[in-house]
């Protein structure tokens, strides 16, 4: 029974209370570090940086992630549960207390690897799945208006030559920035076609906030009537098309899409707004969850979310400005979602079973 012996070894090794003494103050150490990047890094980077990764870096040296620290934590919290618990009725409480502070501790650790935002917009009559991601960017080959090639932007660099069964013309980006300046186009004129005749993208700092980055580049096709040089950026409102054959072929950068496993129709929109002002007061979006066979009405509106399969949507913002009026909705993923409400409801029965339990021996002894 080596084997046994040794694992039993290493489970008391784990259980020990100096791994929780050395974690603790490195978490800390995490925290502050992670807290002050923001500032330089934004909310996003740091946040994948620190607290999301298994390892860091803090200048040269490397350091354990928040992912990693919070392992450690449970697994010694585990361990120290399961093999010093004293299993006896009358401290089922406090056994179920501490049951429920792993699954806090386990919920905070799914949240943290799980959690992705995204945005819907919607105009009023529509009905769509699609969300896009707040944060990642994608290179998108269109055919037809249905996405046949996808690149995500870690994967862009300049001297990227593309070529796809499923496309019949082939790419060479000239370059690329996560974080683009417009700039005029005073030299390098040969070649050029759209508005890349006109403007330059020019490599810049990353801003702290992700979403504020303008990721672009600038390419090469070749294969079509229109070879030549061409730009396209994130929201480029005129990316480049081109005419092959039957089929037309847009390329684009844009936000990561994903698609809800229901759909949403925007029935109506409805502003409130303060006396005197146009200030926003209070917005509202009556809409239609339509999932399978099933349909029904729900309002999403300020601090008033809809909540449905994992996912949460929040009324963001709104556009007036066109015909028709467009809802904006953060759309929020998060698969630990239910282990704070579920934890603290264990957490409550310990506690409650425990005074009853200690209040049942008083009377006993008395």
């Amino acid at each position: 029974m080596p084997v046994l012996i040794k694992l039993r070894q290493i489970a008391f090794r784990l259980s020990r209370s100096d791994i929780l003494f050395w974690t603790l103050p490195l978490l800390m150490v995490l925290l502050v570090i992670g807290t002050i990047a923001q500032k330089e890094l934004g909310i996003y980077a740091a946040q994948k940086a620190y607290f999301d990764s298994f390892i860091t870096f803090i200048g040269p040296v490397p350091f354990p992630g928040a992912a990693t620290l919070l392992i450690v934590l449970f697994v010694n919290m585990l361990m120290k549960f399961l093999l010093f618990s004293e299993w006896q009725m009358n401290k089922a409480g406090v056994i179920l207390t501490h049951f429920g502070v792993l699954v806090l501790l386990a919920g905070g650790f799914t949240t943290a690897l799980t959690t992705r935002e995204a945005y819907m917009v919607i105009e009023e009559g529509q009905t769509t799945n699609r969300i896009e991601d707040y944060y990642q960017r994608v290179l998108q080959i269109n055919k037809d208006g249905k996405t046949v090639l996808s690149i995500p932007h870690q994967d862009l660099k300049q001297g990227l030559k593309i070529e796809n069964v499923d496309i019949p013309f082939k790419l060479m980006i000239d370059t690329y920035c996560f974080n683009c300046n417009i700039e005029r186009r005073n030299s390098d004129l040969e070649g050029w076609k759209n508005a890349g005749q006109f403007m330059q993208l020019v490599p810049a700092r990353t801003l702290p906030k992700n979403e504020e980055n303008l990721t672009g580049i600038a390419f090469t096709i070749s294969g079509t009537s229109e070879d030549g040089r061409y730009v396209t950026f994130d929201k480029f409102p005129k990316p480049p098309v081109f005419n092959i054959g039957a089929h037309e072929y847009k390329i684009e950068i844009t936000r990561q899409p994903r698609e809800l496993p229901f759909s949403l129709k925007l029935e109506k929109f409805s502003l409130a707004t303060h006396p005197g002002s146009d200030t926003a007061k209070a917005y509202r979006s009556e809409v239609r969850v339509i999932d399978g066979q099933e349909e029904w009405k729900y309002a999403i509106e300020m601090n008033e979310p809809m909540r449905y399969k994992g996912y949460t949507l929040y009324q963001s913002s709104f556009d007036l400005s066109g015909n028709k009026a467009f809802t904006v909705l953060n759309v929020v993923e998060n698969s630990g979602r239910l282990f704070p409400y579920i934890a603290s409801a264990i957490m409550a029965a310990g506690l409650v079973l425990h005074m009853l339990i200690a209040g049942f021996g008083k009377r006993r002894t008395s």
